[in-house]
């Protein structure tokens, strides 16, 4: 299960991803929610990573299904805002294990068994321009944005972003 907490106070909710394919809100701070997580939304198989831009109410999960779902944690629907899919969804190796974005929360990095790291628009709802990754030679498991979203590291490999 991952886990993404916004504030160490738990003033805001608790998000976690699990293999039951469902994202959920955890309430820790509210006795009465505390033990009865709201379900922000599902995946069609395990969800694997979420992830949270420190400046908006959305959440994006990744996962086995092949799918990174943009999610209003501020609405009751369990429809995401947008889905990004991969070119080739027919692929295994599309699966999604690995999530970041920026604090403003415009580029989301997704790392796949592809060993491709891909860069997407969370905003439009597709692919960033230039977007495609490429250096690994296995799984991608872990990837970090800077704060002003001029770098990706992914392990060792850094791309430097020169617009």
């Amino acid at each position: 299960m991952s886990i993404w907490s916004s504030d160490s106070l738990f003033t805001l909710p608790v998000v976690s991803a699990s293999s039951d394919g469902t994202i959920k809100a955890w309430y820790p701070h509210d006795p009465e929610l505390s033990s009865n997580p709201a379900i922000i939304g599902r995946h069609g198989d395990y969800v694997r990573c979420v992830v949270n831009p420190r400046q908006h109410n959305w959440v994006a999960s990744g996962g086995f299904d092949r799918t990174i779902k943009i999610w209003d944690v501020m609405s009751s629907k369990l429809e995401p805002t947008h889905t990004l899919a991969h070119p080739d969804s027919s692929t295994t190796k599309a699966s999604i294990y690995a999530l970041a974005t920026d604090p403003a929360g415009s580029v989301i990095a997704s790392g796949s068994p592809e060993r491709v790291v891909r860069l997407w628009d969370p905003r439009a709802g597709s692919r960033h321009s230039g977007g495609k990754l490429v250096g690994h030679t296995d799984n991608i498991r872990s990837i970090l944005i800077s704060d002003d979203a001029r770098y990706v590291s992914i392990y060792l490999l850094i791309y430097t972003d020169s617009h």
